[in-house]
């Protein structure tokens, strides 16, 4: 497309080159979506549509633009890659591995404050004094892990 919509360098946007249109200097989407990010601008244009996109940014303070389409990104590709769930699985994912970590960090500090109370029995008792055995954790200190949404198989 050298000579026609932008300078000569450059070829039209991934939105242009997609609607088949000459890409001007104003083109609001350029900037997002340069020529090489066709599939990524394919799916957030199936996801919101291109009227919705601009939209979208028309509404977002200058400042926060870059991250609307940062956003609009990664939802539109996480939907294409996760069809069923999109982002959601991600999230729900995300906060399924952190709720086990938590849940292993409480149960290493159990685990932490019985050998401490052990050891301070054995320095100041010194009589082998079996009283932590009653302490032991359970198989049931770490439960399955579930989605506030619901679990995710």
């Amino acid at each position: 497309m050298a000579g026609k919509g932008r300078s000569t360098s450059q070829q039209a946007c991934a939105a242009c080159k997609y609607r088949r249109r000459k890409c001007a200097e104003a083109c609001a989407l350029a900037p997002y979506f340069p020529a090489d990010q066709e599939e990524t601008f394919r799916n957030a244009q199936r996801l919101f549509g291109v009227c919705r996109i601009q939209k979208m940014l028309r509404q977002a303070d200058k400042d926060k633009r870059e991250d609307v389409m940062v956003s609009i990104k990664y939802e539109s590709n996480m939907r294409a890659e996760y069809p069923v769930h999109g982002c959601r699985g991600v999230v729900c994912h995300l906060q399924s591995q952190i709720q086990q970590v938590m849940q292993e960090l409480t149960l290493v500090n159990k685990q932490l404050a019985l050998c401490k109370d052990h050891s301070d029995g054995l320095l100041t008792n010194g009589n082998g004094d079996n009283s932590v055995d009653n302490a032991r954790l359970s198989n049931n200190d770490i439960v399955g892990s579930k989605c506030i949404y619901g679990e995710i198989n």
